[in-house]
């Protein structure tokens, strides 16, 4: 989300992703702005401000208050984070903590406020977005140990037999103090191909036994969080 001179521009956004959810929060976000502002001028206005100077005065403090969010360098780089984490601004990086921000005492006000979604209905929005994250992370699971088990470890096997006849092929040439010497690396090769192949099934079935035990959960947070901390590849 970066502010480019004279506008703000969503970037990057995913294929099946949709921005009127963000939108819906700036644009809620932005009307009680507006109506702080209007509250704000309108006290000046009362203490007999003229109306330019009390609208000026506004603006004046709400850029002397907001200089603790504003940063002038580069939001992608390293630097940002440091900034941030300085300035004590919210760092969220995980799905669920994005969507339990939803539920915030502070968002369910904002809400509220401006006659959007009450609590129930942004509790039922939530409870619908937690469970498509789950079923994004369950299939994303499934294939992902689907082209492992499928794809991959037959690849490997393949690959591991063409390098075992190949170590026999040398036993066959050459003597065994040669032999040694040329097919050692091969050899264990062979070896380390094996443990990965043993670890992948291992992974594979811990993951399949991960998402059962966390299909039994019904409560909606409950299951995205478990899906998120067990399963996520």
């Amino acid at each position: 989300f970066a502010f480019t001179g004279d506008r703000f521009e969503f970037r990057a956004v995913g294929a099946t992703t949709n921005c009127a959810a963000p939108m819906t929060v700036l644009n809620t976000a932005v009307a009680q702005q507006l109506v702080q502002f209007k509250k704000d001028v309108d006290y000046l206005i009362n203490k007999e401000v003229k109306k330019d100077e009390a609208i000026f005065q506004v603006i004046r403090k709400y850029i002397i208050d907001s200089k603790n969010v504003r940063f002038e360098g580069n939001s992608y780089s390293e630097e940002w984070h440091k900034e941030a984490k300085k300035k004590g601004l919210t760092h969220i990086t995980s799905v669920i903590d994005a969507l339990d921000a939803y539920l915030s005492a502070k968002s369910k006000r904002l809400f509220k406020s401006q006659k959007i979604l009450n609590e129930k209905e942004l509790e039922g929005r939530t409870d619908v977005r937690f469970d498509n994250y789950t079923k994004k992370v369950q299939i994303e699971s499934r294939v992902i140990g689907d082209i492992a088990l499928s794809q991959v470890v037959p690849i490997a096997i393949d690959y591991q037999t063409k390098l075992m006849d190949n170590v026999r092929g040398l036993k066959e040439t050459f003597g065994q103090s040669e032999f040694k010497k040329l097919a050692g690396s091969r050899q264990e090769l062979i070896k380390t191909i094996s443990e990965h192949i043993t670890n992948i099934k291992a992974k594979v079935r811990d993951m399949i036994e991960a998402r059962k035990t966390t299909n039994s959960i019904s409560n909606a947070r409950e299951k995205a969080s478990q899906y998120a901390a067990s399963v996520l590849p």
